[in-house]
C-alpha cells in the first residue's frame, strides 16, 4: 500500500547509518477505509537522536478530499463520552 521511500533522519539530516535518499518526495499511504474509501497521507518519520529505536511517525493528509473526509473515520462517542 505504501509508496515511494525516504530514509529516517533527524529534522531532515542524514542519517549516519544510511545515505541521503536521491528523491526526497515523502512517502505516500493510501488506505481504504470502510466508511470513507481511499485515504490518501504523506507520512513523515524523525528519529529521536538519544534513542536510535524510537521514532515519530507523522500521517498529514495529501489533498483536500482526504482532509474532508477525516470526520468519516471517527467513532461515535460512547454514553460515557458525551457525558464528560
Amino acid at each position: 500500500m505504501s509508496v515511494g521511500t525516504a530514509p529516517r533522519t533527524p529534522c531532515g539530516a542524514a542519517s549516519p547509518s544510511r545515505p541521503p535518499a536521491a528523491d526526497s518526495e515523502p512517502r505516500t499511504l493510501t488506505y481504504l477505509h470502510p466508511r470513507a474509501g481511499a485515504l490518501s497521507f504523506a507520512v513523515s518519520e524523525l528519529e529521536i537522536p538519544p534513542m536510535p529505536e524510537a521514532r515519530i511517525v507523522v500521517y498529514t493528509p495529501r489533498d483536500d478530499g482526504t482532509r474532508v473526509k477525516l470526520p468519516l473515520t471517527r467513532r461515535p462517542a460512547t454514553p460515557a463520552q458525551a457525558l464528560a
